[in-house]
């Protein structure tokens, strides 16, 4: 299960980048984003093993006591406990509907999680050749967390986006995501407050 805390956000505007281009016939289409899925693609089955979990806390204490594909004992700062963790799937058809098979996530410790979302490539986005399917949200840490729910999975751009990459928020400077807003129904820049 994705941990995500509630706690207070800032919202800042994206500046620096045209998100979205004229093509001849007049139509707006977004601007190519550095992530986005032109295709499904497999996991890598072998999955990274993270730091060890910390003894004398609760929770899992080994690596035997946790069951799941590629199955870990990892500790949780959030949870402050040691939880286990495994893999989710390792392709889409793998997961239920339409949702997306997400490969090594580093805030799940490395595991590939099944997400939501209105898209599972840049096929399921307008006219083929012209849209772009993109996660959001997918590199924040559960101390960073979520806008609103529901902002976390696979998304289409669209001309309204206030942004296309992470880049195009905050100056480029790291702690300033673009994430989709379930409520706007396009992508936006957000800047967590973290704790620590």
């Amino acid at each position: 299960m994705l941990r995500r805390a509630l706690v207070a956000l800032g919202l800042v505007a994206c500046g620096g980048s045209t998100v979205a281009s004229t093509t001849d016939s007049g139509t707006s289409t977004p601007k190519e984003p550095k992530r986005h899925r032109a295709v499904a693609a497999n996991c890598d089955p072998t999955r990274p093993t993270p730091s060890s979990p910390q003894l004398g806390l609760p929770g899992c204490q080994s690596q035997g006591e946790c069951t799941g594909t590629n199955a870990r004992c990892v500790f949780d700062l959030l949870q402050g406990a040691n939880v286990c963790s495994a893999d989710d799937c390792s392709k889409d058809a793998e997961c239920s509907g339409t949702r997306v098979c997400a490969c090594r996530l580093p805030p799940e410790f490395e595991a590939n999680r099944c997400l939501n979302g209105n898209c599972r490539t840049d096929g399921d986005c307008g006219v083929t050749g012209k849209g772009y399917c993109s996660p959001s949200a997918d590199p924040i840490f559960a101390n960073c967390p979520l806008p609103e729910p529901g902002s976390l999975g696979f998304f289409c751009h669209v001309p309204a986006d206030e942004c296309t990459d992470d880049a195009d928020c905050g100056g480029g400077q790291p702690g300033s995501y673009c994430v989709f807003s379930p409520k706007k129904g396009h992508f936006g820049c957000i800047s967590p407050l973290c704790t620590r």
